[in-house]
């Protein structure tokens, strides 16, 4: 008996400990160092040395340190850590920049500290974090409250056999008493949950799907709204390159290499989409000019590649797809090409939002990305309710106020700006790419990090929800059936034993069938909602 509730809770400790690690490895890639800045001289002392009021120089590829506003240079910075916006904004001298974001661009930057420690805007996001997961209701609380019910009534029962029997025959009143303790002992009840959530748990857990908090199975019945955060969710992250449109006397080729050897050597993803072959051309005198994008040489002509309404607000452009970013090229302060780019939208995510939606779920969108490439994802989607620009406040307030209509919220996100979200929903869901924040938030892992993994999920809970109720009323019936006969004495001691041993292992047994479930269709909405309590 103790072997089968120790094996349930490594199971369940499993998922948190690997949810702890990844909350280690974000700490440890977060800078511990900063590069101060100080009457034209630099060195590197550790962030908890820096002070409002320093200067701090950030390098090409590095972390912002602290919270700071830039005072030499501009830079395009990822910021998706931090509000999920998919695309690097540029940002130039009198700026705020967040601690987390990084230097996206090709120069370095240098920034006076304007919030420093507990001030930063990740400090707060994860203030956000603790203060959602210790308003989250507690499945244990109940479960405790059941065990101490049953503890004092099965006493009382002990009592009131004794009282009964002893004036009668003090032998036979020990043989009843021992009868009683034993036939009334909660094992088959105390394993009816925990031996199905293991159970299910090692089942996910070979389809990629893990639970680091396993009662979230139990707690996937009452869902009626699903909310989705957008980039690196719902979209990989990535951007792909989808034509290219010559606006000079260059082909597409050439156009193309210009672009690349111009964002050679960045990582932000525009760059990422515009990497080809170079060739032989290499530029120079590359920097990233305030809201005029990125400049450089190559050979004898000068270019420029940036948003179109940012390096030439006065061409005329075709319109375009609303989810589409646009860079335009110029060579030399004439137009070029025009880069259309789009988020890689996961392949399955449309299958998965319709299967959900299916299911008789409300699906709603809630993103930090800007208002047109959200509602052309959720036109794409088939998604009705979306949200755009979304912080991460505006993220956990949207939650509470379901929660304050009655909804049940599951959340799925991958972010560390997803995080308060994931801590505050009733179930939440993150994908294995996103951050650690997200992941340690969560109750439940994507490993193989695709949607799919919804669907495995909501079956398993409906299927667990089921055996759950059916060892709980075995358990209850076990008792029913024995607690009269061991009172009445017609229970020995040694029977009680065998019938406890064998009730534990019916229920044990009813729980392993989770770990090989037949294969079916996907429940209903509806199904997934009336299974027994």
């Amino acid at each position: 008996f103790v072997l089968l509730l120790l094996t349930a809770r490594m199971l369940q400790d499993v998922g948190r400990a690997r949810a702890s690690e990844r909350v280690r490895r974000l700490a440890e890639a977060q800078p511990a160092v900063a590069v101060r800045v100080s009457d034209g001289a630099s060195g590197t002392v550790p962030l908890g040395a820096l002070a409002v009021g320093d200067h701090v120089l950030v390098a090409p590829g590095a972390a912002v340190p602290v919270d700071g506003v830039l005072v030499e240079g501009a830079s395009a910075f990822d910021e998706a850590l931090l509000s999920g916006e998919s695309v690097p904004v540029t940002h130039a001298t009198g700026d705020e920049v967040l601690a987390g974001s990084i230097n996206a661009g090709h120069a370095p930057v240098i920034m006076r500290a304007v919030r420093v420690g507990q001030g930063s805007a990740l400090s707060q996001i994860a203030r956000l974090l603790q203060r959602a997961e210790a308003e989250r209701p507690r499945v244990q609380v109940l479960a405790d409250r059941v065990a101490g019910y049953f503890l004092t009534a099965m006493l009382a029962l002990v009592a009131g056999a004794l009282a009964f029997w002893w004036p009668q025959d003090p032998t036979r009143a020990l043989t009843v008493v021992l009868a009683l303790l034993v036939a009334t002992c909660p094992c088959a009840l105390s394993l009816a949950v925990p031996a199905t959530l293991a159970a299910s748990a090692s089942r996910l857990a070979r389809r990629g799907v893990l639970l680091a908090r396993a009662d979230a199975l139990l707690r996937l019945r009452d869902i009626d709204t699903v909310c989705f955060d957008k980039t690196g969710t719902l979209t990989t992250g990535a951007m792909r390159l989808d034509h290219v449109m010559p606006m000079g006397g260059r082909d597409t080729e050439t156009c193309r290499r210009i672009a690349a050897a111009l964002e050679a050597g960045s990582a932000h993803p525009i760059a990422r989409a515009l990497s080809h072959d170079t060739g032989d051309l290499r530029a120079e005198d590359l920097h990233m000019r305030a809201d005029q994008g990125l400049a450089g040489r190559i050979g004898a002509h000068d270019y420029i590649l940036g948003a179109p309404e940012h390096v030439a607000p006065q061409v005329a452009l075709p319109p375009s797809a609303p989810e589409q970013t646009r860079v335009l090229l110029l060579e030399d302060g004439a137009p070029l090409a025009l880069f259309g780019l789009t988020a890689e939208v996961r392949p399955e995510a449309r299958s998965c939002v319709g299967a959900l939606q299916g299911r008789g779920l409300d699906v709603e969108l809630l993103s930090g990305d800007g208002e047109e490439p959200v509602r052309a994802l959720a036109r794409r989607l088939g998604l009705r309710r979306w949200h755009a620009r979304q912080k991460p406040g505006d993220k956990l307030a949207r939650v509470r106020m379901l929660a304050h209509r009655g909804r049940h919220v599951l959340a799925v996100g991958d972010g560390v700006n997803d995080a308060p979200l994931l801590a505050a929903a009733q179930v939440s869901v993150a994908m294995a790419s996103g951050s650690a924040l997200s992941q340690a938030s969560a109750d439940v892992l994507l490993l193989g990090d695709r949607l799919d993994g919804l669907s495995e999920l909501l079956a398993a809970a409906r299927h667990a929800r089921v055996v759950v109720a059916q060892n709980l009323i075995w358990a209850a019936g076990y008792n029913a059936v024995m607690v009269p006969l061991a009172f009445a004495g017609w229970l020995t001691p040694w029977l009680g034993a065998l019938g406890m041993g064998l009730s534990s292992l019916v229920v044990v047994a009813n729980a392993l069938r989770l770990t090989h479930p037949p294969r079916s269709a996907a429940p209903s909405g509806s199904d997934l909602r009336s299974a027994p309590a």
